[in-house]
C-alpha cells in the first residue's frame, strides 16, 4: 500500500466547485493563517479511494480489525451539518423533504469526494486518504423531554443521512454518527440518559440501512462534562472512583439498549471532561462486543512536548493499552482564538501528538472540522474571532 505522511501549514484549498461562492472567496482572501493536518494513510490503515469497499470492522482486544484480521487505523474529518460550518453554501434543511435536503447533501458529497481523492490536486504532490467522517446527527424533532416528531426524523434520515451513508460507502468512507439528543447541556443527567436510549434504539429499530451497516459506527454523545455519583443525588464530578463507576453504569445501560435491538455496529463511548479523560475506562470498561472509546484532543495552550507526552501517558495511554480509541475532534493552529483551545504549533503539538498516536498503533484520528480540512469554509467567521 502507498504510504503518505504530510503536514500542511497555512494552506487554504480552493476546490473548483466552491470558487463561485463570493462569500467563500472573501473569507479565503482574508488570509487567515491556519495549520491543517492532512489525513495520513499508514501501511496498517484502511485507505479510501473511489470504489473501495468498506468491509465490516470489529474490535478485538485493543485493536480495530478488518475481516482478514488486519489492524486498522482510520483517519478522517468532522462534518458538522450546519450551513455555517460549510461556507453558507446551502440553506439549512428544516422540513427535510428531498428538495429541502438536496443542496446540503450535494455539498457533503462534494466534500467527501475531495477528501478521498488520492490524486495530486491544486498544485500539490499529494492527494487525500480519508477513511472516516464524523457526522453530527440531526436533532430536528427531538425535545428535551425525550419526545420526538417521528415523521420529521424519518425524513431527515431517509432523505439526507442514509443517502450520505450510501455515498460514503462508494468512496471508501466509514461514517461515525455522534448522538445529538438535546436535554439542556452536557451533564450526564437521568434525562440525558433516557434521551440517548430513546434516540439510539429508535435509530436502530427504524432504519435497517443504518443498523449493522458495514460502514456505520455510533459515538454515543458529544462531550460529556460531569456525572452524578448516583443519578439524582446532585453530587456532580468527573474525577474519582465514584464517578468512574457511575460513568461505567451510565454508558453500559445505553450500550445494552442498543445491543438489545440486534445492532452490532461499533460503539465509541465518550469520556468525561469534554471527552478529554479516558483513563477511567482502563479500570471500569464498558462490556460487550465492538466497544471502543472516543476522545477529543486540543492543545489547550499546551505547546511543550514533555507536557503533552506526560499528559497522554498518564491518561489516554492507560486506555489505549487495552482498547481502541478514536479521536473525533482535534486540531490546532497559531491563531489566538477559542480561549487558547486550539493554539499550538505543528512543530510541537502536531508532530508530538501524531507520534503518540502512531506509537500506540490503535488510535484513529481526525484532522479537524471540515472547515479546517478545506480552508475558509467558516464563512460567518471574522478574522478576529
Amino acid at each position: 500500500m502507498k504510504r503518505a505522511c504530510f503536514i500542511i501549514a497555512g494552506l487554504f484549498v480552493i476546490p473548483p466547485w466552491l470558487t463561485a461562492d463570493d462569500r467563500l472567496s472573501r473569507n479565503l482572501n482574508r488570509g487567515i493563517a491556519a495549520i491543517l493536518l492532512a489525513v495520513v494513510a499508514l501501511t496498517t490503515s484502511v485507505q479510501a479511494y473511489q470504489g473501495m469497499a468498506t468491509p465490516p470492522l470489529h474490535v478485538e482486544g485493543r485493536w480495530l480489525k478488518d475481516p482478514n484480521g488486519k489492524n486498522v487505523m482510520l483517519h478522517g474529518w468532522f462534518q458538522p451539518t450546519g450551513a455555517w460550518f460549510n461556507g453558507q453554501l446551502f440553506n439549512d434543511p428544516t422540513t427535510y423533504t428531498p428538495e429541502d435536503c438536496a443542496g446540503a447533501l450535494n455539498i457533503f458529497k462534494k466534500q467527501a469526494e475531495l477528501l478521498t481523492n488520492t490524486e495530486p490536486l491544486f498544485g500539490r504532490t499529494h492527494g487525500w486518504y480519508s477513511s472516516f467522517v464524523r457526522v453530527w446527527t440531526p436533532s430536528d424533532g427531538w425535545n428535551g423531554d425525550g419526545t420526538v416528531d417521528e415523521a420529521l426524523q424519518d425524513r431527515a434520515w431517509n432523505n439526507m443521512y442514509i443517502p450520505y451513508v450510501e455515498y460514503c460507502r462508494s468512496r471508501g468512507i466509514y461514517v461515525v454518527f455522534v448522538g445529538n439528543c438535546p436535554d439542556g447541556g452536557t451533564f450526564m443527567s437521568a434525562q440525558h440518559k433516557s434521551n440517548m436510549i430513546a434516540f439510539w434504539t429508535r435509530i436502530c429499530n427504524s432504519y435497517p440501512e443504518i443498523k449493522n451497516a458495514d460502514n456505520v459506527m455510533f459515538e454515543l454523545c458529544n462531550e460529556p462534562v460531569v456525572i452524578e455519583s448516583e443519578l439524582g443525588n446532585g453530587n456532580w464530578g468527573s474525577v474519582g472512583t465514584e464517578y468512574d463507576i457511575a460513568m461505567q453504569t451510565y454508558m453500559q445501560d445505553i450500550v445494552d439498549a442498543i445491543r438489545g435491538t440486534g445492532a452490532n455496529n461499533i460503539i465509541w463511548v465518550p469520556g468525561l471532561i469534554w471527552q478529554g479523560r479516558l483513563q477511567n475506562f482502563a479500570s471500569y470498561p464498558i462490556s460487550g462486543i465492538n466497544i471502543g472509546y472516543a476522545g477529543h484532543r486540543y492543545p489547550i495552550g499546551a505547546n511543550d512536548a514533555s507536557e503533552i507526552i506526560n499528559n497522554f501517558n498518564s491518561d489516554w495511554k492507560l486506555c489505549s493499552d487495552l482498547y481502541p480509541i478514536i479521536v473525533t475532534e482535534g486540531s490546532w493552529h497559531t491563531m489566538a482564538e477559542d480561549q487558547g483551545l486550539r493554539t499550538g504549533t505543528t512543530e510541537v503539538f502536531g508532530i508530538t501528538i501524531k507520534n503518540l498516536y502512531d506509537e500506540a498503533g490503535n488510535i484513529s484520528w481526525i484532522c479537524g472540522f471540515v472547515g479546517e480540512a478545506i480552508g475558509g469554509l467558516d464563512a460567518g467567521k471574522q478574522p478576529s474571532e
